[in-house]
């Protein structure tokens, strides 16, 4: 007869793998800004109450990577802006930052480019689209 221990192993094992398995990534609908698409994914899924990580996604129309810019986030409008981390020249800028209404929260995106050759530009995602 088997030990309680090596029971427990399958069980652990299950857990385990199930809490390394990655969500599916929460897409909001992308946007243009000139000839760059702006995608925003949320993490670890849907956004919910607390702390949520951003990834801000600017690729250019010819599939480039557009890490020509400063990205900073922000859910509401009397908020300050908190700068993203850009990963590298990938066009990819993560930020966590806390939702409180992830019904009613709009996330909004600035985009101000390293030269300062072009105006700074701001665009709104709402966490949840309309449907």
């Amino acid at each position: 007869m088997a030990s309680p221990q090596l029971k427990i192993v399958p069980i652990l094992l299950i857990l385990v793998l199930y809490g390394c398995s990655a969500g599916e990534p929460y897409l909001l609908d992308p946007q243009m800004h000139n000839d760059v698409e702006i995608l925003v994914e949320i993490r670890p899924g849907a956004p919910t109450p607390g702390m949520n990580e951003f990834l801000v996604i600017a690729t250019h129309k010819n599939r480039l990577p557009a890490s020509e810019y400063i990205v900073s986030i922000k859910l509401q409008s009397d908020q300050e802006w908190a700068q993203s981390i850009q990963d590298g020249a990938t066009g990819v800028y993560r930020r966590a930052i806390r939702v409180n209404n992830p019904g009613s929260d709009v996330l909004m995106v600035q985009l101000v480019s390293k030269d300062g050759q072009q105006p700074a530009a701001e665009l709104s995602f709402p966490l949840i689209p309309p449907r």
